[in-house]
């Protein structure tokens, strides 16, 4: 009797004749096909611990990047979060922390999120829609603003606008810092914060849980480093953990960072790579900082972003080794409209306020009869071999003012009324509301321009490179430079460098909106 339906033939065994062979042959057959099946099984675990490698804790910071597969779990935990599954997000959280992985420092609220214009419109419209009760259009809001990675109850958290008058203020982290609950919610809150702390995730999710159930998410209003106090000592010991760093010693280093955790203090956020910049700089430093000043220059802006990746990289920000005031530019003396009365050089000049910074010229301005305000200015032309009566006999043919470099000399006036044909500016009791209807109000595009500019600000200061530089390409995209719009603070110093915007260029006089008042002419720049 034969079985010739045994699939001895994938095996390589041959059917027997003989029935003990073949009751032989059949044993054989399922041993090695238990062998095979145990292997598989085994490579199959083998394979994920293979691919999902073990961290420290104490190697986490936010934005850090992991294999492929635990940044997919990350994800899947962020999307969780978002779509307020908390039972996904927290089995996650616990196969990510068993492997020294925290996602809440890794992936802090908003880490992903860029707020542009349209952004900051829906999230306004959500907010209202929600104040208007009207849930479903809040609903459809918020699920649009999710899958482009913005969650609208972390950056609108309750009471958002009862904290922040501007949009340029604290931000998002910062409303939450004010948000105040009742004692029983404020009670958990710092529990849950000790907790984390104290590494006793277990009491952490716990209460978290319980918090949810309140309707309040700790993680957004007790964000990482909410409370963080630095003092004198907290600077110290910031110190002290970047120099054992800087020493291999690792242990010290840990010590540390333990020490300023427990207080709420995030030192890889604090002191991040490259904090202190080289105080002595080589000469090839200086060198690349002077190619990268003159690529700005010259708008080879991807050279410029290149070199500042480098110096970057070196710990060195070329936004504050070279600010854009660092130098100040090579004098040149104002531009003036000459009128043309006789031969003489009088002009009318800019309003009071404007002419005081001219004082910082080399020469002084002439005495300024008191009764009458800012009175004539006398100049002369700045460049040798110019001959004025030619200057403004030609202007005459031209029927324009002449226009040339000049500046003002230190020749006294005789504090002498001038004649009636030289027009002078109005006198200083001249009454602020003459001058308003004139300024004209800023228009949204120019209010959004000025909110990129402190939000680029506010990144530098915070060491966020990569959001300052999205915002600068996108104001550059429009013809805006940041860092000529915002210079660095304190660049100017009272050598006088700074001042030239004010004094600076005289326009024609034909261009100038003028308004006429009793004692003589406004001329407006």
């Amino acid at each position: 009797m034969m079985n010739v339906g045994w699939p001895n033939q994938g095996l390589g065994l041959e059917v027997a004749a003989d029935p003990l062979q073949q009751q032989q042959q059949q044993f054989q057959h399922q041993q090695l096909a238990q062998q095979q099946q145990l292997q598989q099984q085994q490579l199959q675990q083998q394979q994920p611990t293979m691919q999902l490698p073990t961290y420290t804790l104490q190697q986490n910071k936010p934005g850090q990047k992991f294999d492929p597969t635990t940044e997919l779990q990350l994800d899947q935990w962020v999307q969780a979060k978002r779509d307020k599954d908390f039972v996904t997000a927290d089995s996650i959280r616990s196969d990510l922390r068993s492997r020294g992985i925290e996602p809440d420092i890794v992936r802090p609220p908003g880490h992903d999120a860029v707020i542009d214009t349209d952004v900051e419109q829906k999230l306004d419209l959500w907010v209202q829609a929600k104040r208007d009760k009207n849930f479903g259009i809040a609903d459809s809001i918020r699920a649009e603003l999710r899958a482009i990675g913005v969650d609208p109850d972390t950056v609108r958290p309750p009471g958002y606008d009862n904290v922040i008058e501007d949009r340029g203020g604290l931000g998002a982290q910062g409303a939450s810092q004010q948000l105040k609950f009742d004692d029983g919610t404020e009670q958990l809150l710092d529990l849950w914060v000790a907790a984390k702390r104290n590494r006793d995730f277990v009491q952490a999710d716990n209460i978290r849980s319980e918090l949810r159930n309140k309707g309040v998410d700790p993680d957004t209003v007790r964000p990482p480093g909410f409370d963080a106090v630095i003092d004198a000592t907290a600077e110290q010991e910031l110190d002290r953990w970047v120099q054992a760093k800087r020493d291999k010693d690792f242990a010290t280093a840990d010590a540390i960072r333990a020490e300023l955790r427990q207080r709420g203090i995030e030192p890889d956020i604090l002191r991040p790579p490259g904090y202190e910049a080289q105080q002595q700089m080589s000469a090839e430093v200086e060198n690349r900082l002077d190619l990268w000043v003159t690529a700005k220059r010259n708008k080879d802006f991807t050279t410029a972003d290149a070199i500042r990746s480098e110096l970057r990289a070196q710990g060195i920000d070329p936004d504050t080794a070279r600010p854009p005031a660092r130098e100040p530019p090579a004098l040149q003396a104002p531009l003036a409209a000459v009128p043309l009365q006789r031969a003489g050089l009088y002009a009318p000049v800019a309003p009071a306020s404007k002419l005081a910074r001219a004082a910082r010229y080399t020469a002084a301005m002439p005495a300024l009869p008191a009764a009458r305000g800012p009175g004539v200015v006398q100049f002369r032309p700045a460049l040798a071999g110019i001959r004025p009566g030619g200057q403004a006999a030609g202007a005459a043919q031209r029927g324009v003012a002449a226009i040339r470099p000049l500046r003002i000399v230190s020749t006294p006036s005789s504090g002498v009324r001038p004649p009636l044909q030289y027009r002078t500016t109005p006198p200083l009791s001249t009454p602020a509301s003459r001058l308003a209807p004139l300024r004209a109000p800023p228009t949204a595009q120019q209010r959004e321009v000025e909110r990129q500019l402190d939000r680029w600000v506010e990144a530098k200061r915070a060491k966020d490179f990569v959001t300052a530089d999205e915002i600068r390409s996108r104001l550059r995209k429009i013809g805006v430079e940041p860092d000529t719009a915002r210079p660095a603070t304190g660049a100017a110093s009272a050598s006088g460098y700074g001042a030239f915007t004010t004094v600076g260029a005289i326009e024609p006089v034909a261009k100038r909106p003028r308004l006429e008042a009793k004692e003589g002419t406004v001329y407006l720049k």
